[in-house]
């Protein structure tokens, strides 16, 4: 049975831990719930790994280190939240929330005031057998192209 993100907080000690200063969850890639020919709820996997992990590890992380000063939590983001991938648009929306909640929470009073940084990364496609077979474009100067939509470049 998987806890409640409620009993986080006490299913482990962290008394000896140290100073937390980061968090990074880690992230899922999914198909598209309306090209199963079935009629049934789709998952929330997806969401749960790329999005509520951020959510629960920041209102875990930032009393922590309020307690202990200033330092950042970096979250991890995709190159997608910056352009549009067609074959997988709920990754992309996930992605798209990560860069949203760390932009609109490095502004509230409870982390910007005890100097808790929040940024996010947004890396390109890494060749894992997670993007085996993936649709893209390897044409000179895509990467470019690519960049330049997200605001990256000379």
């Amino acid at each position: 049975m998987r806890p409640s993100p409620r009993a986080l907080p006490s299913s482990f000690d962290i008394s000896d831990a140290g100073r937390p200063d980061n968090h990074q969850p880690c992230e899922r890639t999914g198909n598209l719930p309306w090209k199963d020919e079935q009629h049934q709820r789709p998952s929330t996997e997806l969401f749960d790994i790329n999005l509520n992990s951020v959510v629960f590890g920041q209102k875990l992380g930032i009393p922590h280190m309020k307690k202990h000063g200033d330092g950042p939590i970096v979250v991890l983001g995709s190159a997608t939240s910056c352009i549009s991938i067609s074959s997988q648009p709920l990754y992309a929306a996930s992605k798209h929330a990560v860069l949203g909640l760390a932009r609109c929470t490095a502004h509230i009073g409870e982390a910007a005031e005890s100097c808790i940084y929040i940024s996010s990364v947004a890396p390109w496609l890494t060749l894992t057998s997670m993007v085996e077979g993936y649709p893209g474009d390897d044409s000179p100067g895509y990467p470019s192209k690519l960049a330049g939509r997200c605001g990256v470049g000379d």
